[in-house]
């Protein structure tokens, strides 16, 4: 559109704002654009239409709901029914739909009558129909058909449809909802009948549900009384209960959880009618819920007053936060007073008691005390004393160690009960064994007798080890001085097997090494294999199974005594083998083959040197004796003494014989097969002497 000068106007006009506004919106040509198109001149009637003033026009909201009203006169921006005034300002404003469009008609053009199809509403009324009766539309037709082939196929009016009437009576209506949301947005939706549900209950249950909902809209229309113009809608507020309050956490578990959630990511909201931006989706998730308004309804906008109230309501959630936060602090802070406090009476209640059973045992004590003291106590009751603190005052005796009464008092009894005991009387072994083994059910404590094995001071031994120490030993002590381990030695052997089931550890321990032990080594230094006629295995070897490694410093004296005895001897006696043989399996393998290479294989190889092979007069004596110590020297030490100082001087004579111009190949024969079956299977394993 050019201007006077001819020039071309850029300006924006509601032309172009509603091109832009409606792309699609067409406008009928007329017949010079059908003509020349594009190169057609504008009508006046265009011109004069672009060039209408926009000021005071309204222009129409397109987002806003498409309300329909079933009846009524527009007067105005409010609809009135007809033949009824709009008394009640809790009402919801109706708007009719507005649709830019040109009008076609005059204002002083007649108008039709709003009513739907069905003839419902007062023009319904006044024709004669009846819109609670089902049907009675037919009445105005020319012929009631339909009705008829009902009630032939069997339908009653007033009940459902089917076999058993089981279907609706009235069809499902059409009711408005407020707003724009989604079907059950804003409450139960008028329904039909149910299945098998009669007329009447469907009626009542559709009436109760319409009160309801009547209700719930009175509720909502006052939340907005407080406002000038009560005749419009209020907006429908959400609010906050406590628990949710509770649940959001506050402004400080937003700030934490936008400053250390993983999604910081901007988020664009275009779900309303605007465009939103938040920080991330916990933002968008905790964003505040605007009021449902319409932007025609928006009296006001006041920044600082609307961040004055979110501030009051920041800060009032923050408080009942705290507040929250404090209760609960309090509460798990009585519920822990609480516990301690049934604790310290429990504790309370046990000391109390334990006061009274320890004045119970003290009192027993200095009873026992005083007859101990005046001499009229015996074993027997002082048995009876320590099972009584046994049985009934278990944890004062283990608190207190009441077991070292034993020592003050029992002691002395012990002493006098083994101080005229000989312990290697055959007799007497077994004195006092089962006196002892009473008293170590009573005293031994398992804790305080290990913590006495490493306790080098006597002072803190157990009741029961110094029983033992003070009063068992020193018997035990004056018999060993008297002990002679060669005529004797069962008799001390006999003492320790009986007693060692009730002997602590360490006075086994003590016992052996420092009691027997240095017994038997005397003994050892005394022994001379060339003149004592009790072999040493005799009353040694007992003492195996008792001692064990503990006999290990007697061996090598032992030893060198029969190497020094065998310097002298000859394979041609046997009395060696039988000394020796019994330590084959006391002495280790390797120092028992030593000492036989030491002292045995040279004499059995200078015997075996000695030895002459004669076919005529063979003595054989030589060759048995080496062959009987195959059990003791192992067989390849006699094979090789065999293949170094026999079977040359064997094959010589053979090799002799046979180059004889006398020699019988038989006799040959039968000595090679005699010689052959002289040589032990382990020997004939030896590869050299097959």
């Amino acid at each position: 559109m050019g201007d006077e000068d001819g020039m071309e106007s850029f300006e924006v006009n509601d032309f172009d704002l509603e091109s832009a506004m409606n792309p699609g919106r067409r406008r009928r040509a007329t017949k010079n654009q059908q003509i020349y198109g594009m190169w057609a001149d504008k009508e006046d009637s265009e011109e004069e239409e672009e060039a209408k003033p926009s000021f005071g026009r309204k222009r129409p909201n397109y987002a806003a709901p498409v309300n329909f009203v079933s009846g009524g006169v527009k007067q105005g921006s409010k609809v009135e029914k007809e033949g009824e005034k709009d008394d009640d300002d809790d009402e919801p404003i109706e708007l009719r739909p507005q649709f830019d469009r040109k009008k076609t008609k005059k204002d002083g053009g007649s108008k039709k009558p709003q009513a739907f199809a069905g003839m419902r509403g007062a023009n319904a009324s006044a024709q004669g129909t009846d819109p609670n009766e089902f049907g009675s539309w037919q009445k105005h037709t020319k012929s009631d058909v339909l009705m008829k082939m009902m009630k032939g196929m069997g339908y009653k009016p007033g009940m459902g449809l089917g076999a058993k009437g089981q279907g609706i009576v009235e069809p499902v209506q059409a009711v408005l909802r407020p707003g724009r949301a989604a079907i059950g947005a804003y409450g139960k939706e008028a329904k039909g009948p149910k299945f098998g549900e009669s007329a009447a209950d469907a009626q009542k249950r559709a009436k109760s549900d319409s009160e309801e909902s009547e209700e719930d809209e009175k509720k909502a229309s006052q939340k907005g009384l407080w406002r000038k113009n009560q005749s419009q809608k209020g907006p429908k507020y959400r609010y906050k209960t406590v628990d949710e309050v509770l649940a959001d956490g506050g402004q400080l578990k937003k700030r934490v959880g936008g400053v250390l959630g993983a999604n910081n990511s901007k988020v664009i909201d275009m779900t309303g009618p605007e465009q939103k931006i938040y920080s991330g989706y916990d933002a968008f998730t905790t964003k505040t819920k605007v009021p449902d308004i319409e932007p025609e309804r928006q009296s006001f906008d006041i920044p600082e007053l609307a961040y004055n109230l979110n501030l009051l309501v920041d800060i009032t959630e923050e408080e009942i936060i705290r507040n929250d936060r404090q209760l609960k602090f309090l509460k798990d802070q009585t519920v822990a007073l609480k516990r301690d406090a049934e604790e310290l009476d429990n504790e309370i209640s046990k000391d109390q008691r334990l006061q009274d059973r320890t004045r119970e045992v003290l009192q027993l004590i200095e009873e026992f005390s005083r007859k101990s003291e005046a001499g009229e106590v015996s074993l027997e009751e002082c048995r009876q004393l320590f099972e009584t603190l046994l049985e009934d005052y278990i944890d004062e005796y283990k608190l207190f160690g009441l077991s070292s009464i034993a020592i003050s008092n029992v002691l002395p009894l012990i002493k006098a009960h083994f101080s005229l005991w000989d312990p290697l009387d055959y007799q007497q072994t077994d004195h006092g064994l089962e006196l002892m083994r009473t008293w170590r059910g009573l005293l031994v404590d398992d804790k305080q007798s290990l913590l006495a094995n490493q306790l080098s001071s006597f002072d803190s031994m157990a009741a029961y080890d110094r029983l033992l120490w003070d009063a068992w030993m020193p018997a035990v002590r004056r018999a060993a001085l008297q002990w002679n381990a060669r005529e004797n030695s069962e008799a001390m052997l006999r003492l320790v097997e009986v007693w060692l089931p009730v002997l602590p550890k360490w006075i086994v321990e003590n016992l052996l090494e420092q009691i027997i032990l240095p017994r038997l080594h005397e003994h050892v230094e005394m022994w001379n294999p060339m003149t004592d006629r009790v072999p040493i295995h005799k009353w040694l070897h007992p003492w195996l199974q008792v001692m064990g490694d503990r006999l290990q410093p007697v061996y090598p004296p032992i030893r060198h005594k029969l190497g020094k005895a065998l310097t002298q001897w000859h394979p041609s006696d046997n009395s060696a083998k039988f000394i020796l043989q019994p330590w084959k399996d006391v002495f280790a393998a390797g120092t028992f083959a030593s000492f036989l290479a030491q002292h045995i294989v040279p004499k059995l190889e200078h015997a075996l040197a000695e030895m002459r092979i004669n076919p005529v007069n063979q003595d054989i004596t030589p060759w048995n004796n080496v062959i009987n110590w195959l059990d003791m020297v192992s067989s390849q030490t006699i094979g090789n003494i065999l293949l170094r100082h026999f079977f040359p001087k064997w094959y010589e004579t053979l090799c002799i014989w046979l180059d004889s111009p006398h020699a019988q190949f038989e006799e040959v024969a039968q000595w090679y097969s005699g010689w052959k079956a002289r040589i032990p299977e382990d020997l004939l394993e030896i590869a050299a002497i097959r």
